[in-house]
């Protein structure tokens, strides 16, 4: 009766009517028994969820979050541009930047057959909430404490997911790696555990590598070219950055340039010398063959290092070699093995 009457007093049709509302069971229902185009704004009782539980013959054709954005639509988007799907994009990213699971990439928020659903509906505007909500994130996600960079990491690790997932765009990939890698600088104290909140910044940065290391080689052969387009725009200044293009490109069986793979081998080698790890080299070995393993550390620069393990050979008594062998141990422990590495690969 409502519709007839609108219709005989405005002498306009009801396919040429919309109807606006905060209630789905009123307005939205008044609106979809009709057919009349039904708008639903979220200042009111009827929330995104329960419109999207609706039946299809019962949805709002339009979802906006409030009136403002109602007539910036009318006033500046064609017709039809903000709808439930788009409010379902929007809502996507909200969650993610949001209600993250802080530090767990469960998939409570993140359903990748949905996502690809989404995509598929709208690549343009996805692509766009995608960039908006990347560049929003980056530009104010800080990294200060161990427990801002377990959530925010988890955050950015969801975002690289999406961009993988979808191969949306290979420079978001490189940013996003670079600002993780950077963000993460303080948690690279794999062998200064009493820094940065003890262990806990350990465990974290372990975690950290291991999830991106886990996504990369999860990346399917078809998205090859992709993937390779997103690591030659990444610049390799850090160890973090070093080890996941290593892995990525591995997974590919292409080359890595031989910087990073001294890189990483000198950090291999040094995991090996730590604690009794250089004394049994140095009892174990003789001098040439010592000499040859330690080029590892020389292919890098730490030509310093190399010669303190050497001088080893220059003790005359067994006191002085024992006396050297405990002081080595613990110069090896405090050597800034990071810090060095992180330096060679920043160099042009």
């Amino acid at each position: 009766e409502v519709v007839e009457m609108i219709e005989r007093v405005t002498g306009i049709p009801r396919d040429k009517t919309c109807i606006f509302g905060d209630r789905l069971y009123t307005d939205i229902a008044l609106g979809a028994k009709n057919g009349v185009t039904s708008v639903l704004v979220l200042t009111g009782e009827g929330t995104l969820d329960e419109a999207m539980e609706l039946p299809e013959g019962e949805k709002p054709a339009f979802i906006f979050p409030s009136l403002a954005e109602v007539n910036e639509a009318v006033f500046g988007w064609s017709r039809g541009t903000v709808g439930i799907e788009t409010m379902k994009i929007k809502q996507l990213f909200t969650n993610i930047l949001t209600d993250h699971p802080g530090g767990d990439l469960s998939q409570e928020v993140f359903d990748p057959a949905l996502l690809r659903s989404m995509y598929r509906e709208d690549p343009e505007r996805f692509l766009d909430e995608y960039r908006k909500s990347y560049s929003s994130f980056i530009n104010t996600a800080r990294f200060d404490s161990c427990a801002e960079t377990a959530v925010n990491s988890a955050v950015l690790l969801r975002l690289i997911e999406i961009n993988l997932l979808l191969t949306l765009d290979p420079c978001l990939i490189a940013d996003g790696l670079t600002c993780l890698a950077n963000g993460t600088r303080l948690l690279e104290t794999v062998y200064e555990t009493d820094t940065f909140d003890g262990r806990l910044g350990t465990v974290i940065d372990f975690r950290i590598k291991t999830n991106v290391c886990a996504l990369l080689e999860r990346q399917p052969d078809e998205a090859k070219d992709f993937m390779m387009n997103a690591l030659s725009k990444m610049p390799i200044t850090n160890t973090a950055l070093a080890l996941w293009q290593n892995c990525a490109l591995k997974r590919y069986g292409a080359r890595v340039s031989r910087k990073v793979t001294s890189a990483l081998k000198a950090l291999y080698l040094y995991d090996v010398l730590l604690g009794s790890g250089i004394r049994d080299l140095l009892l174990q070995k003789n001098k040439e063959s010592v000499e040859k393993r330690l080029k590892t550390f020389d292919s890098v620069g730490l030509h310093e290092l190399t010669e303190r393990i050497l001088a080893y050979y220059s003790c005359k008594t067994g006191n002085e070699k024992k006396r050297f062998l405990s002081d080595i141990e613990n110069y090896i422990g405090d050597f800034n093995i990071i810090g060095s590495i992180n330096d060679f690969l920043s160099e042009n």
